[in-house]
């Protein structure tokens, strides 16, 4: 379901980390002042299992990982250009 967000200021979008987590998708939504944390998929993952959540399917690992953002509050931090520049050089 599409929602338009009315209140950027109070949105987090949470990623769990991996090889198709874009720095484009992150990049974009910083553009538009959303916030983005990228977070840890095995820490997500041991927090659905500390609420009983271990079912593997997308629905259920898409509530927890937005419930993880709820109760973690995990940091968003947006790179500089400088970080970003770096970044590329060590990869």
């Amino acid at each position: 379901m599409i929602q338009k967000l009315e209140d950027k200021s109070q949105t987090l979008v949470v990623l769990e980390a991996n090889r198709w987590v874009s720095s484009v998708l992150v990049d974009a939504l910083h553009q538009f002042n959303i916030a983005v944390a990228v977070v840890n998929p095995r820490r997500v993952r041991d927090f659905a299992k500390g609420i009983g959540r271990d079912a593997k399917t997308d629905p259920i690992d898409a509530m927890c990982i937005a419930y993880y953002g709820q109760v973690v509050q995990p940091p968003h931090v947006a790179k500089s250009e400088n970080e970003k520049k770096l970044e590329a050089l060590v990869t």
